[in-house]
């Protein structure tokens, strides 16, 4: 266990090189202009989660993009982008968090292999808000990218498939 954080978790062994660290905090701010509609980007493609998977509507009261509680989780999930992205250089401080968030998800029975949706998701809107930026090699920054940072939600899902 970390005694500085009280986490288990460690970072992950996947390493964003410099140039992918530039590419993802430059493209994700050319994305998100302006910033107030980041979410709503993202989330539109919920139709597309939904497609992708279906039961993911289950995990919602309601699938309406303008209901409150879509929008709160549309705030979280953009907010915790973002600090991880401004924190690409060192993630321990957020390992906690994104622990927790692993755990929360777990909780509502959720699985690390569905996590895969909001990635196919996010590097869609991505590459549609980018266009002729989204290259090979800033999709695969990306990938990366969230690749380390739900592998940093899955070790609060192990751990809470662990309690059970």
């Amino acid at each position: 266990m970390d005694s500085a954080t009280g986490s288990n978790l460690t970072p992950s062994s996947k390493a964003l090189s410099e140039d992918d660290k530039v590419l993802v905090r430059d493209t994700w701010r050319e994305a998100t202009k302006p910033e107030r509609e980041a979410g709503q980007k993202l989330f539109k493609r919920r139709v597309l989660i939904f497609q992708i998977a279906p039961e993911a509507q289950d995990y919602f009261s309601s699938s309406d993009l303008e209901s409150d509680e879509f929008q709160g989780h549309i705030t979280s999930v953009i907010s915790t982008l973002d600090k991880a992205l401004q924190n690409l250089d060192d993630l321990t401080p957020l390992l906690p968090t994104l622990e927790r968030l692993g755990t929360i998800h777990a909780n509502m029975g959720i699985k690390r292999q569905q996590l895969n949706v909001v990635k196919q998701a996010l590097l869609f809107t991505l590459s549609q808000e980018l266009r002729e930026l989204f290259t090979d090699e800033c999709r695969k920054a990306w990938e990366l990218t969230f690749d380390i940072l739900a592998d940093a939600m899955a070790t609060g899902m192990v751990a809470n498939s662990n309690d059970d």
